[in-house]
């Protein structure tokens, strides 16, 4: 098994990360309280219930963008720092301005995670058993974690052993590719991404959060202690 190197993926984000990376790796590893979490996702939102000015860091404009809100849900969800107001004013926004999904990638991410959570288990199985199998039909994931450019892996459908996914692929597959993720960390503490870096801005916020995000699906697979 490759053990990363916390205390230096620790100094990495205190170097790099923004605030709100700051407060989940505090939140996920030190026993922070989950209200600063909430209140640095908060500072993100827009009037319309939206979330931009770069809290999915690639999207540089203030604007309110799909990405951010899913960002924002993602960040409330797994630091327990769920507020209602917030939530509600993301759902509004998304239904008024969210074209339909086109069935790629990040569709299929929103609808992986609605159906571990969602109440009804016996629907929830019957729908991913039609849903699941599309994400190896229409080739949207890279079994080979060395596989070459923008790809997405195994981990990213199924970053928890709990994930419903996570029956899609051998254990073979997964480990492999954990063993590959804990490799993956840079001298500097941090890990990298896999697409191109629009900016210094945003290849240094995509780190630090890529970095906070790294030690916790490493931890829940039992790669840290």
């Amino acid at each position: 098994m490759n053990a990363p190197d916390f205390d230096a993926g620790a100094a990495f984000i205190a170097a790099n990360a923004r605030v709100i990376d700051q407060r989940r790796f505090e939140r996920l590893f030190g026993g922070g309280a989950a209200q600063p979490v909430r209140d640095a996702v908060a500072a993100y939102r827009n009037h319309d219930g939206g979330f931009g000015h770069a809290l999915e860091p690639d999207c540089r404009a203030p604007g309110s963008q799909a990405l951010a809100a899913e960002m924002a849900l993602r960040i409330l969800d797994e630091a327990g720092a769920w507020d209602g107001a917030l939530v509600a004013g993301i759902c509004d926004w998304l239904a008024a301005a969210a074209p339909a999904g086109p069935g790629g990638s990040y569709t299929m991410f929103g609808v992986l995670r609605f159906l571990q959570h969602v109440p009804d288990r016996g629907r929830a199985r019957e729908a991913f058993g039609r849903v699941g199998p599309l994400i190896i039909d229409r080739g949207l994931v890279a079994l080979d974690p060395e596989a070459p450019g923008e790809l997405h892996t195994p981990l990213d459908f199924a970053p928890e052993p709990a994930s419903m996914a996570r029956e899609l692929f051998g254990e073979a597959t997964i480990k492999a590719n954990l063993d590959y993720f804990a490799r993956a960390q840079r001298a500097d503490g941090g890990w990298m991404f896999s697409w191109l870096a629009w900016s210094p801005a945003a290849e240094r916020e995509w780190r630090g959060f890529l970095t906070v995000d790294a030690l916790r699906l490493l931890r829940v697979n039992g790669y840290l202690a």
